[in-house]
């Protein structure tokens, strides 16, 4: 009810694949409790996912198996069920993702594979992603986009041009608030680059996809606040 998005409650697997197929399309999001009368494992996982819709999961316990099997099935995020603090959570999460839709994030990276990591990983939290080749496209790409909040920028393909992209975003685009990540799995000293060039984060590989899914929507939440704080002064 906090962000008017009308929810559809499913008691089983069963009765979940019913209201998936006749209502085909009209979510954008559902909420799954692994633990359903008439499915076990990631059956109601599986069945969500292939109707297209993307998933937060709920599960009163993780390992690391199931926690990697959630993340390569693309699952947007999953919430242990351990206290009232959980379903806080689990709401921001929700809000966060129905705002992401409107949203831009811009991955700076010239490795095809990896684009392809970030575009997969970062479009589960329902944010449109593009992804450019270098700094020059980086800017151009800002330039033509004014819904482009975040910029990762990769160091491991881009080298020292990606402190200066960095200072260049900072002084070309001075009256935009973009939040820039920094990413590298070099020694302490590129993280220490990237923050005297103004990157605002900055995240050492390999990173696991939720610590990106963390830093993308903290950002994004940062923006908000900011912008609520502007409109209040």
């Amino acid at each position: 009810a906090m962000y008017d998005i009308k929810t559809v409650p499913a008691y089983s697997r069963e009765e979940a694949e019913s209201i998936l197929r006749d209502n085909e399309g009209e979510f954008f999001l559902a909420t799954i409790d692994l633990n359903l009368p008439d499915a076990s494992g990631c059956q109601a996982v599986d069945l969500v996912l292939g109707y297209g819709v993307p998933g937060i999961v709920f599960t009163s316990e993780l390992n690391e198996e199931l926690r990697l099997s959630l993340l390569n099935k693309g699952v947007s995020d999953y919430v242990l069920k351990q206290g009232a603090y959980n379903i806080d959570y689990l709401i921001r999460t929700v809000g966060r993702l129905w705002r992401n839709r409107l949203l831009k994030v811009l991955v700076v990276n010239s490795d095809e594979a990896e684009r392809r990591w970030y575009r997969d990983n970062l479009s589960t939290q329902q944010v449109q992603v593009q992804c450019v080749d270098s700094p020059e496209e980086a800017l151009q790409a800002i330039r033509n986009n004014i819904n482009i909040y975040v910029v990762v920028v990769d160091y491991n393909v881009l080298g020292t041009s990606a402190y200066r992209l960095v200072s260049n975003i900072r002084n070309d685009f001075a009256d935009r608030e973009i939040r820039v990540i920094g990413v590298s799995n070099e020694g302490n000293s590129s993280s220490v680059h990237f923050l005297k060039s103004c990157a605002d984060d900055f995240l050492r590989r390999p990173v696991p996809p939720e610590e990106l899914f963390c830093f993308v929507n903290r950002n994004l939440d940062y923006l908000e606040q900011l912008q609520e704080f502007t409109q209040l002064v």
